[in-house]
């Protein structure tokens, strides 16, 4: 399971990688920038993060260099075009643990109820 900050760098990842068929050439520059001010996260951790996640088999990473410019060529791995549904479903899995703990309370109350009534 990916990290709050992991998930932010993987979804600017997964959104330039989906438009240009699962790879394309960026500088560390251009994610960077494309990460939200609330994230605070430093280009510094971003470049961890991106290393560990290629570590972890959601891409693959290059580093390349044109007319003095340091280039990352990125392209996806199977656990980075399954990126998309790991997030549905731990989204469904939160759904669905919220429904059992309300149904839960409820049953509570009602026995509770239930109890106080025959006392």
């Amino acid at each position: 399971m990916l990290s709050k900050k992991e998930k932010i760098v993987m979804q600017i990842i997964y959104d330039k990688a989906k438009d240009k068929r699962k790879s394309f050439i960026t500088t560390e520059q251009e994610i960077f920038d494309e990460i939200p001010p609330k994230a605070k996260i430093t280009l510094d951790e971003m470049r961890v993060i991106l290393r560990q996640l290629a570590i972890d088999n959601y891409f693959e990473m290059t580093h390349s260099e044109k007319k003095g410019q340091p280039l990352l060529i990125i392209k996806l791995n199977k656990n980075g075009e399954a990126f998309e549904r790991e997030i549905i479903q731990q989204k469904r899995t939160i759904a669905q643990r919220l429904l059992i703990t309300l149904i839960c309370a409820i049953i509570t109350a009602i026995v509770s109820l239930i109890f106080k009534n025959l006392l």
